[in-house]
């Protein structure tokens, strides 16, 4: 085994290219029964996966079947991951992944390859694999190894991602690209309501400090406490004293590599536009 570049490079008939292949028919045989099982069968299947990774997950792991690997020994797992159906892990290189990480169905994390070079193609080349917090990837998207996602971001349906992800982006394409930003304020109102007790059905409203900006909106709470589950916007919203209900429409295009807060949600939605001075015990945000 040998390293050019930080890429992990495992030669023909070596001890290193037997033990890669002893990992590959391990891997085979814990996802073989896997691959038996069914949604029902939850804790069995953490189980198994746990096995095939040497490591214990968290009883919030789900994992669809089926399920493919090359190993598991080169795999780290956060906690309340997701994986859907029919995904496929080559972690010869190492893969990590974090935290909340939600893997769509049909999706590929491919950390190892080959070399360019012809008369070296018969070698395997790997480079590790980053999956960082909150990430969403999407059915049918391709990881290519030497990638780092970064936290929250999205991968579009179909992507093939050969490069590093910003944080707070959605990406799409093949070869991916950034298409737009994830409003990191948006994805911090989004934590700080979950842990709320207001409720917009009730007409009451969480309070936040106000950002220092002469323009303002501010966003009602989710009817539940979770997000994920419930719409935010309410459809016949209320706005207090000092403050006037808008209708707000995301762009489809970035405009000087900046986007507006609106740019939370791709559908059109109410908010209520707010003078700082008179919107007191509002969620105000800055435009």
């Amino acid at each position: 085994m040998s390293y050019q570049d930080d890429v992990r490079i495992v030669h023909r008939r070596t001890p290193e290219s037997a033990a890669m292949v002893a990992e590959t028919k391990r891997a085979m045989a814990i996802t073989a029964k896997i691959n038996r099982l069914t949604f029902d069968d939850a804790d069995e299947v953490r189980a198994l996966f746990s096995e095939l990774i040497g490591k214990k997950v968290d009883d919030r792991f789900l994992l669809i079947p089926p399920f493919y690997a090359t190993g598991g020994n080169e795999t780290r797992v956060g906690r309340n991951v997701f994986i859907n159906q029919n995904c496929t892990l080559y972690d010869l290189g190492g893969i990590t992944i974090a935290d909340d990480v939600m893997i769509g169905p049909n999706v590929s994390i491919i950390t190892s390859g080959h070399p360019l070079d012809p008369s070296q193609r018969r070698s395997v080349a790997a480079k590790p694999i980053v999956i960082e917090r909150n990430v969403w990837i999407a059915a049918g998207a391709t990881i290519i190894g030497g990638v780092t996602v970064g936290e929250n971001s999205v991968v579009a349906a179909g992507s093939v991602v050969t490069k590093d992800v910003p944080p707070n982006t959605l990406t799409g394409g093949n070869p991916s690209r950034v298409i737009r930003t994830v409003s990191a304020w948006a994805i911090q109102l989004w934590r700080s309501l979950a842990s709320a007790s207001v409720s917009i059905a009730s007409g009451t409203w969480s309070s936040a400090s106000s950002p220092s900006s002469s323009t303002f909106v501010a966003l009602p709470h989710a009817t539940t406490n979770s997000p994920a589950t419930s719409s935010p916007w309410s459809s016949s919203l209320q706005c207090g004293s000092g403050c006037a209900p808008m209708s707000l429409r995301p762009r489809r295009k970035a405009h000087a590599g900046r986007w507006p807060a609106c740019s939370v949600d791709v559908h059109p939605f109410q908010a209520c536009s707010c003078n700082p001075a008179s919107s007191g015990g509002l969620v105000t945000l800055p435009v």
